[in-house]
């Protein structure tokens, strides 16, 4: 009945026991542990956060439903208050801000009388960083009588001019009146012969309408 004893004995010196020896913390060979599988220890994945923040951004019926309007006004931009509110207008009074009669796009030979290119603009609610902007660009062929009798027609230089426009009213619209007085004939006895192109800049892209119109030369004086 001594053996047992003897073995005990044994164990506790060699593992801190009395003798205070240090045991080493020994790992076993691999592939000889049967738990291998269950035991083995592995960083976790982290969860991906790709569905939570996809599903995070899609919006409730209630929202779109808010917002609809809003983003349909932003792709549609700046365009036309309605048929016919851009382009050559028949102006009777002096200041040019009202429409008497309008003409269109294209104004033609314009027989005598006051016009002038006018534009009533629907612009979104929203407004960009940049703001709304539209450029309206005129280029003219000016013919004019020289003393001998000869017509002389000369390229005018481009102009450009650039407007910044935003949401008014649904009533009206933003106005941009006049953006070209136009007399016929004209006050400086000079034919014109004038091409027209208004640029809205808007989020998807620029959008162009164009036209022109003719001041035709008065007949020489003799």
């Amino acid at each position: 009945m001594r053996f047992p004893l003897i073995v005990f004995s044994i164990f506790m010196v060699s593992c801190g026991g009395t003798d205070e020896v240090e045991c080493e913390e020994t790992s076993p060979p691999e592939g000889n542990n049967k738990n291998d599988a269950s035991t083995s220890t592995t960083t976790p994945e982290k969860p991906s956060t790709s569905n939570n923040v996809a599903s995070s951004e899609q919006l409730s019926v209630e929202e779109e439903a808010l917002l609809r309007p809003y983003l349909d006004d932003l792709r549609a931009g700046i365009r036309p208050f309605k048929e016919g509110s851009v382009g050559i207008c028949r102006s009777d009074d002096e200041k040019r801000k009202e429409c008497t009669e309008f003409i269109g796009l294209e104004g033609g030979e314009l027989p005598e009388g006051s016009y002038m290119l006018q534009a009533r603009l629907r612009v979104p609610k929203l407004q960009t960083e940049k703001g709304w902007n539209v450029s309206l660009t005129t280029k003219c062929t000016i013919s004019a009588w020289k003393k001998n009798g000869e017509v002389r027609v000369k390229e005018a230089k481009p102009r450009t001019k650039n407007y910044k426009v935003r949401y008014t009213n649904e009533e009206r619209g933003y106005r941009l009146v006049p953006m070209a007085i136009i007399d016929s004939p004209d006050k400086h006895g000079v034919g014109r012969e004038c091409q027209w192109q208004l640029v809205y800049h808007n989020i998807d892209g620029d959008a162009v309408v164009e036209g022109s119109w003719k001041v035709p030369l008065p007949e020489l004086k003799k």
